[in-house]
């Protein structure tokens, strides 16, 4: 029997000032207004209903925004 291996690959995230989600719907901040905490939920969602766990999160493409240094 083969072992499998899962991997999770996210290209051009593109974190940094200007790359956030939008409000809520009622005018106050979106719990998932960052990259970071989107991709947290969304990694504990697909744990606790399908048994989805990655071995391996692959990051590829414009990692920031712009390339500046606190980026």
């Amino acid at each position: 029997m083969t072992n499998a291996v899962t991997l999770l690959h996210i290209s051009d995230m593109q974190f940094g000032k200007f790359h956030r989600f939008a409000e809520g719907k009622d005018g106050f901040p979106n719990p998932h207004d960052t990259l970071t905490a989107r991709l947290i939920d969304d990694l504990n969602h697909l744990a606790e209903h399908n048994d989805v766990r990655p071995d391996l999160i692959i990051c590829t493409g414009d990692l920031a925004e712009w390339g500046m240094a606190k980026e």
